[in-house]
């Protein structure tokens, strides 16, 4: 480990939150696709209907990929308070042996 090693527990758990702030608004962009694969379904397409099934693929192919990409942001998100907690509880361990070092003397 190089010894100019740093870290701020108080900026990873920003972009872990930040980070699941994103995989909330891509969830909420997925939802707000069902509406166009789901509307306008009664209605006879006629000559149109290649359009219709088209966008209706489009929507799903969509909401699939912003799917993932809120599930990847959670994981992200996830790995960075994961991350954040080993340090500080190591910090802490570090600290607390210190500590009794110094009574000791």
């Amino acid at each position: 480990m190089t010894k100019d090693f740093s870290l701020d527990l108080n900026k990873m758990a920003t972009a872990s939150a930040a980070w699941q702030e994103t995989s909330r608004d891509l969830d909420t962009a997925a939802r707000s696709t069902r509406s166009i694969a789901e509307s306008h379904g009664d209605i006879n397409w006629s000559v149109f209907n290649d359009t219709w099934q088209a966008q209706k693929t489009a929507a799903q192919w969509l909401r699939d990929r912003l799917g993932e990409g809120s599930r990847e942001a959670t994981s992200i998100s996830n790995v960075l308070t994961h991350v954040a907690t080993v340090f500080q509880e190591k910090d802490q361990n570090f600290a607390n042996v210190l500590i009794k070092l110094q009574e000791g003397q």
